[in-house]
């Protein structure tokens, strides 16, 4: 945990960055709204951005800035879409402030990619982060991708007109940020939540729950992010009806 002196030293070496970029930019309009599955979708191309674009990958330290700006410890990770000739050349284990003006794309690295908005965020989320390096201890964001963490449990039960269900856990995979995630979790389906397995749909998952024959067991992969109360807000669930 970072001293209260080390932090604001840090935001204030950040807010003379900010104060000078501010004038070059227009006024943003607002934001979009381990391993997960396979995505391919395309913003993680980096075929629209510019050449002087460089990524910083990292933990999410401190978001009570937001949406103006969070903070990142900076970590080296190997991934085959991460080219050295982008790395932003920040220190292993630095904290960076990311800076943010609304307009910022943010999303799951999920297949769907859904989107996030910047509130979303949480101490503790695994991020990529691509934009300009403005400073030793601030980084203009272009895009943020979020990764999402990994629950594999046994449903308990469900409450369809909340669209939550309670899963044990058997095992899970990546922080989901925020609070931890008990053993005994609930978790909701986010608008628009992908459905795969067992059932295709949300609705879909409800009803076959609702049709189990005695003995029989639902699987489910959760992939997410925290709701900040210790539950998951699930964007991606793969279903299997063990029988």
């Amino acid at each position: 945990m970072k001293t209260l002196t080390s932090c604001t030293s840090l935001l204030t070496q950040a807010f003379v960055v900010f104060a000078l970029w501010i004038p070059l930019v227009g006024c943003g309009s607002g934001g979009s709204s381990g391993g997960p599955p396979d995505s391919t979708g395309s913003r993680g191309d980096d075929s629209d951005l510019s050449a002087d674009f460089v990524e910083l990958e990292g933990t999410v330290t401190d978001v009570d800035d937001l949406p103006m700006h969070f903070v990142v410890r900076v970590e080296i990770e190997d991934s085959e879409d991460k080219s050295d000739d982008r790395d932003a050349g920040y220190r292993p284990g630095s904290e960076v402030v990311v800076l943010l003006d609304g307009t910022q794309p943010m999303w799951l690295h999920l297949p769907s990619e859904p989107g996030i908005g910047p509130f979303a965020l949480l101490p503790g989320l695994k991020v990529r982060v691509r934009g300009k390096r403005s400073s030793d201890v601030a980084f203009m964001a272009e895009d943020v991708r979020v990764r999402p963490g990994r629950f594999d449990g046994i449903v308990a039960s469900v409450e369809a007109d909340q669209r939550a269900l309670t899963v044990r856990s058997i095992e899970r995979h990546d922080p989901f940020g925020g609070n931890p995630v008990p053993d005994s979790v609930t978790a909701r389906f986010a608008s628009g939540a992908e459905v795969e397995g067992g059932a295709e749909s949300i609705e879909a998952f409800f009803l076959r729950y609702e049709d189990l024959l005695p003995g029989q067991v639902v699987h489910v992969r959760l992939y997410g992010i925290g709701d900040g109360s210790g539950g998951i807000l699930a964007y991606h669930v793969e279903v299997d009806v063990d029988d």
